[in-house]
Order: C-alpha cells, then sequence, then structure tokens
C-alpha cells in the first residue's frame, strides 16, 4: 500500500473516532439531561406535596386556634358574668348592712328617748311610799299621743328589757314598723292580736324580736343561759293596773311544732308540761286560776324559739 493511501486511511480513522467520541459525548449529555430533568420533576412533586401538607397544617392550625379562641371566649364571658354576679350580692349585702345598722340605730335611739319620756322611776317619785313594791310610773298620756296602738309598758328588773307594748288587727303589722309605724326591720315589742288588751285572759302573749345589738328581747337569751339567774320577775303596765309576774319555765320551741295557746280546756296539764320542759328550775308553781304570761323570741340562731312563761304573782291599782 502506498504511503499516500495509508495516510488516508489513519485519517479516515480518527476522523471515525472523532466521531463515536461525538456521539457518545452527545448520548451522555443527553443521559444527563434526562436525569436532570427526572430529579427536577420529583423535586418538583416533592415540592408540591409539601406545600399541600403545609397547607393542611396551616389549616388544621386554624381551625386549632378558631377552636380554643371560641373557648376562651366563652371562659371569659363566664367569668364576666360570675363576676357580675359577686358584685351585685356584694353590693347587695353591703347596702343590707348598712340599713341594719341604720335601722338598729334609730330603734335604740327611739326606744331610749320614750323610755327617758315616759318612765319616772322610784327614785324620782316625790313621794316614793306612794309606790309600793318597786313599781314606777308610766306616762300613758304621753305613749298615746304618739300612738294609740300603746296597750301596756314591760320591764324586766336588772336587764334592759324596758318598752311599750302595743297591740295591732295581726301579728305581722308591728314586726317590721316602729313605735310611730314607721318601718323599721328591728320592729316593736307587741300582744298578740287575740289576747285582751288588760291582762285577764289564760295566757297573755308579747313578742319582740332578737336583735343582735342586744335590745328588744335579746336578753331572753341570757335568762335561758342562766345568766341573769333563777329569779325573773316581769313588770306590766297598763293604763289603771300594775302587774308582776314571776317566770316558772323557759325552754326553746319550733315555731310550727308548738303554736302558743292563748286560751286552755286543761291549764293544769298545761303548767305541768311547761315545767317539765323548762331548762331552769325557778322553784315556782302556779295554780289554774293564774294568769300567765307568755315571752317569745327567736333563739340566736333565728331557727327556734325562746318560750318564756311566768304566773301573775301581784296587781296593783294605778291611782
Amino acid at each position: 500500500m502506498s504511503k499516500h493511501m495509508q495516510g488516508k486511511r489513519y485519517k479516515q480513522e480518527n476522523k471515525n473516532k472523532k466521531n463515536t467520541r461525538s456521539i457518545k459525548q452527545t448520548k451522555n449529555t443527553r443521559n444527563t439531561r434526562n436525569t436532570s430533568i427526572s430529579s427536577n420533576n420529583f423535586n418538583l412533586e416533592e415540592n408540591v406535596n409539601f406545600s399541600d401538607f403545609n397547607r393542611k397544617n396551616i389549616n388544621e392550625n386554624k381551625r386549632d386556634y378558631r377552636r380554643k379562641n371560641k373557648k376562651k371566649q366563652k371562659k371569659h364571658k363566664i367569668l364576666y358574668i360570675i363576676l357580675i354576679i359577686l358584685i351585685i350580692i356584694f353590693i347587695y349585702s353591703l347596702v343590707t348592712i348598712i340599713r341594719w345598722v341604720i335601722y338598729n340605730i334609730s330603734s335604740k335611739k327611739i326606744n331610749e328617748e320614750i323610755r327617758n319620756t315616759v318612765v319616772q322611776e322610784i327614785s324620782e317619785i316625790e313621794n316614793p311610799e306612794q309606790t309600793d313594791n318597786n313599781f314606777n310610773k308610766i306616762d300613758f298620756v304621753k305613749l298615746k299621743e304618739i300612738n294609740q296602738d300603746v296597750i301596756g309598758y314591760i320591764e324586766i328588773p336588772n336587764t334592759g328589757i324596758s318598752y311599750p307594748i302595743l297591740q295591732a288587727k295581726d301579728n305581722e303589722y308591728y314586726l317590721k314598723k316602729d313605735i310611730y309605724k314607721k318601718y323599721n326591720s328591728c320592729g316593736s315589742i307587741f300582744m298578740d292580736y287575740t289576747n285582751n288588751p288588760n291582762f285577764t285572759d289564760d295566757n297573755t302573749v308579747i313578742f319582740g324580736h332578737n336583735l343582735l345589738n342586744g335590745t328588744m328581747f335579746a336578753e331572753l337569751n341570757d335568762i335561758y343561759d342562766g345568766r341573769i339567774g333563777e329569779k325573773i320577775d316581769i313588770n306590766i303596765y297598763i293604763e289603771n293596773y300594775s302587774f308582776r309576774y314571776s317566770a316558772f319555765s323557759i325552754y326553746k320551741s319550733e315555731p310550727v311544732k308548738e303554736p302558743i295557746q292563748t286560751r286552755f280546756q286543761n291549764k293544769e296539764k298545761f303548767i305541768e308540761e311547761r315545767i317539765e320542759k323548762s331548762r331552769i328550775n325557778f322553784n315556782i308553781y302556779p295554780n289554774s286560776e293564774d294568769g300567765i304570761l307568755t315571752l317569745s323570741t327567736c333563739d340566736n340562731t333565728g331557727k327556734d324559739r325562746i318560750i318564756l312563761h311566768a304566773v301573775k304573782t301581784l296587781e296593783q291599782i294605778v291611782e
């Protein structure tokens, strides 16, 4: 083979090698490109899936937040309502306490003024010998000028009990009215509306509140507890007479269970039963002919009543 032919062949082989190399490079480039496209497609799908997941999470978080927010708002509303109710209760209680204090002060002041105006004690009487048995004098003219419903006056020595006795057409009227017929939660001392105001019934009943400031019939609790002794005398005054009653029984009773009687079919049995239930032994035993006085108030708990029974031991005409 000539040199010319060999050179030509060599050139052709080199050209073929270059073409083969170029084809391989092209294939590699295409493969690389395809791989890159596949990878990009995968990444794109992955990104799309991740975005959907994030969107779902965000929506769920929003829903959770709304639910929690609604619960918080509902809880706040409930707390707000409770707070308002507590404030209303507090204001009502405060107003009630203030009114109670005002009524107590007013009641105490009124009764002290009445006492100083209408009661003339023995030490103040010009001729004490004209007044027997330590009876004071009561100015019923002044009392009647204040209120025509005044029917008497009650005193218990060694206590602060010293009040006018009123009587209305029912037992509700003077529960929360003073002697001037004005509203006062402390009320007045009053006689049962069915009783004869002259104290001539088998049993004359007088009611009064037990006040925390120690006024009205509060000291009946002290008698019940034995703090005033075992000899309890009660002075009752009406326009023409003065009476003395001596306690023979004191006990607690449920209000509904034991209604107070003013007249008896068997007075002896009534007296015996009351002496038996008495917390204190007064060593006084009334006869069936003797007039009985009953004082009634609530105990310190307000659940039961304290009942004191006394028998008439003295009657004196007032000139």
